[in-house]
């Protein structure tokens, strides 16, 4: 049986706004922290959220120790570009990166896909 003892547990979040750039529109950034202080596992798990007004900007990463892992998912939507992005890390090694983008160029566009896998 496992036994792990803490002082307490910590959960904070932060929401800034920033619209400065008024191109880009209100750009929203939340921030979660989840810990345990005092345990012997390290579960300071953070959750970090961006996005925009406009639903043209998200981006997502998860970091859990505990288990070595990260997590990022990238959604950016623009009129000329447009690109989504998952990476995937365990242990502190790239498993999976998955890129699919594609690009107005004057009368065409061009896509590209691609998958790495570690």
């Amino acid at each position: 049986r496992k036994m792990d003892e803490f002082d307490n547990l910590i959960f904070k979040y932060t929401w800034t706004v920033n619209d400065k750039n008024q191109a880009k529109g209100i750009l929203n950034d939340i921030h979660f922290i989840y810990d345990t202080p005092g345990s012997s596992v390290n579960r300071k798990t953070i959750a970090s959220v961006k996005y925009d007004d406009h639903n043209t900007y998200f981006d997502v990463d998860l970091i859990v120790p505990a288990k070595n892992i990260k997590l990022g998912f990238k959604y950016d939507w623009k009129p000329d570009k447009k690109r989504i992005t998952a990476d995937i890390s365990i242990d502190n090694t790239d498993i999976l990166r998955l890129t699919q983008s594609i690009l107005k160029q004057r009368n065409k566009y061009e896509g590209v896909s691609r998958l790495v896998y570690y």
